[in-house]
């Protein structure tokens, strides 16, 4: 069973389509999505080598409030404390062995995903879920199966422009999140890769922050840290709850720290 990141979700309160102008401006090519309709949300989408930062709104309140996906569950809570980066999606070759995985301490739900695009088109994937309340503490990552295989997704984003040719080479390397505990968070995501944990002691761009602990899932490193003496980690910890910070993309996408919208991206 293999994992790797798929795509981290931006919780936004504004329209998809600022999104993507703002990111073009930055020299992202990030694009529009399309509409989930059973659920009541639009996103637009910045593709890398292989995976995504999707940008989520509410477009129908009150589909969302009725929707049963626990993602749109935890959207509606994310959002009522602010914009931000609120969830991590794991890629997956093999669903039912994810969800027996997972069986082991959670009850999970598996739900039949489908998106349309705005050209008219049809995507369609299974995701799978932890069940879980919407809360402060850290959402595990939910799990996702594409109908298509990656390779075939892949080249077709190309050839439709979605992911560009500048972008063709970038990945995600490192999601800094900030916790109460690192190490038994680290510990709890280590065992849903099967992978060890280690104690981190790189640049966490943020002065004072307390202890770190690393684990690698596929081609990512999640860094999860605590707020330690810095007081904006301690605050957004508060607000927020626990909660991925920032993203750095290597090679790097920007001349500079950037933020967007509750975000950090490097």
């Amino acid at each position: 069973m293999n994992f790797m990141l798929d795509h981290i979700v931006h919780s936004v309160n504004r329209s998809p389509e600022e999104c993507v102008s703002t990111m073009r401006e930055a020299g992202l090519h990030a694009v529009s999505g399309g509409e989930h309709i059973k659920w009541g949300t639009h996103n637009s989408l910045f593709y890398l080598q292989s995976s995504y930062v999707e940008f989520l709104a509410v477009k129908d309140r009150q589909t969302a409030e009725k929707a049963e996906n626990p993602l749109i569950h935890q959207l509606l809570y994310d959002l009522s404390a602010g914009e931000g980066i609120s969830q991590i999606c794991i890629r997956c070759d093999d669903i039912k062995a994810a969800e027996r995985k997972l069986q082991e301490r959670w009850k999970t739900k598996v739900f039949d995903g489908e998106r349309k695009t705005s050209s008219g088109d049809w995507i369609r994937w299974k995701m799978l879920f932890a069940e879980e309340q919407p809360g402060q503490q850290l959402p595990v990552p939910f799990f996702i199966q594409w109908e298509e295989e990656d390779n075939k997704r892949f080249n077709k984003l190309k050839d439709q422009g979605i992911l560009s040719e500048k972008h063709d080479s970038t990945n995600i390397s490192r999601i800094f999140i900030n916790v109460h505990a690192a190490e038994a968070t680290a510990e709890k995501w280590g065992w849903l890769f099967g992978n060890p944990v280690n104690q981190y002691e790189g640049d966490s761009f943020w002065e004072g922050s307390g202890t770190a602990y690393s684990v690698n899932g596929g081609e990512t490193q999640f860094i999860f840290m605590e707020p330690g003496s810095n007081e904006e980690l301690q605050e957004l910890l508060e607000k927020r709850g626990e909660r991925p910070l920032a993203i750095q993309f290597h090679p790097s996408e920007f001349p500079a720290p950037a933020e967007y919208w509750g975000g950090k991206y490097y």
